[in-house]
């Protein structure tokens, strides 16, 4: 039924179909030409109905406050015009057919003051949900679905990826589930990008700076996690360059702890070259700890601490030889004056060496140096006991011999 401007001699009929007196339906079986207005205003009794196809060359008002004299602007070609707006699509498909029944609304039905909203929404009428609406006011860009890529952009016309957020202030992703609390937002500001707990403290568990290098933090698909690297070799694998520091701190003045668990006394430390070659080790058995060296045992244990003691391995008097300063085929004995002249000239004991407050001190050679020096200040200690009881005997001979002196003098007083 096309509705154009035609043939003028219907206008009779139209009056038909117009007329506020006529109760009755008016049918034409064939296309009907309106040539002019077509007016169908009889209060709420007046509609027109129409089963073929039907045209209108033009632009449509739809609405109760619609004017005779509406105008339209170039761009337009429907308006709907009243107080209340929606498209409601029934659909009487079949109960085999997909039949959900969904509206189109245009701002709230009810008043401000009693909770309504400018919105456009899609309603789903058939579960009575709106799972769409766009509230009035919303900035420029707020929803941008690009042409091509398919690439949403929120707050953006320019989306460079599946979804592109931007954000005047701080761009923020939330996601909170009701029933249990849990209530988690990502956040990208100033600084960088966090995750923030919003169900606690407000605290960020985790967050990444500007600028943080690549591999700051690669989680493998085998489970391993490396720090500076995308290749970890076990399970924490740090890398960088420069001096590479580990700070385990308590910020409350509580304990620190390393802890190594494991159903075996395999529990170490390795010092291995860019080889991966193992060169040096400190071994945590259930009793006792061992430094070693490529291998735990034989000459490589260097030494071991436990509730014996400390045990070293290898050579340990030097200078020598220890044991056999008493032999004095082996050894001959310093002089002792020259022995004091030496250490106080050195300021140290010559076996021993020097011992500087904060530099390193070899435990195995500063042993040797203190057993060969004992050994030897044994040596001079027993002679320094032969001088001595030497020096006593002469002196109770001596004492021996004033007494007689005195008992003949004393006689010879006594004679004159």
């Amino acid at each position: 039924m096309p509705f154009r401007r035609s043939i003028p001699c219907f206008s009779a009929l139209l009056c038909l179909l117009a007329g506020p007196s006529l109760a009755q339906v008016t049918n034409f079986p064939d296309d009907v030409t309106i040539a002019g207005d077509l007016s169908v205003d009889d209060g709420t009794t007046g509609s027109l109905y129409v089963e073929d196809d039907s045209v209108i060359d033009g632009s449509l008002c739809l609405g109760n406050t619609c004017s005779p004299t509406e105008t339209f602007a170039n761009d337009e070609t429907l308006k709907f015009v009243y107080v209340q707006h929606s498209i409601v699509f029934e659909d009487t498909s079949g109960p085999s057919s997909p039949g959900r029944d969904w509206t189109l609304r245009i701002n709230d039905p009810n008043t401000v003051a009693s909770g309504g909203i400018d919105r456009f929404s899609v309603e789903d009428d058939t579960a009575g949900t709106t799972p769409f609406t766009i509230a009035g006011g919303v900035p420029d860009n707020a929803f941008w679905l690009d042409s091509g890529t398919g690439n949403l952009g929120l707050g953006t016309s320019l989306p460079q990826g599946d979804l592109h957020a931007v954000s005047s202030s701080t761009a923020k992703i939330r996601l909170q589930e009701t029933g249990s609390g849990a209530d988690w937002e990502v956040s990208v500001g100033n600084d960088g990008i966090g995750l923030l707990d919003r169900w606690g403290s407000l605290a960020f568990p985790f967050f990444v700076e500007n600028g943080a290098p690549s591999f700051a933090l690669w989680v493998e698909d085998t489970g391993e996690v490396g720090l500076g690297t995308n290749n970890p070799e076990g399970i924490l694998h740090t890398k960088a360059d420069g001096v590479q520091l580990a700070y385990f701190e308590s910020g409350d003045g509580g304990p620190v702890q390393v802890r190594f668990r494991t159903d075996s006394e395999n529990r170490r430390f390795l010092a291995v070259n860019n080889a991966n070659e193992v060169k040096s080790q400190l071994i945590f058995l259930d009793d006792r700890i061992n430094f070693t060296g490529e291998t735990d045992s034989g000459a490589n244990l260097w030494l071991s601490v436990g509730p014996d003691g400390i045990v070293s391995q290898g050579p340990t008097c030097d200078p020598g030889p220890c044991d056999a300063v008493f032999n004095p085929e082996v050894f001959e004995v310093p002089d002792i004056e020259a022995r004091a002249a030496q250490m106080w000239a050195q300021k140290h004991l010559p076996a021993i060496g020097p011992t500087k407050p904060g530099a390193p001190i070899n435990l195995t050679e500063k042993m040797g140096g203190v057993i060969h020096e004992l050994e030897v200040a044994h040596i001079y200690i027993e002679e320094l006991h032969e001088r001595l009881e030497t020096q006593q005997a002469q002196m109770a001979a001596q004492s021996d011999l004033f007494r007689a002196m005195e008992a003949r003098l004393k006689a010879l007083e006594a004679t004159r």
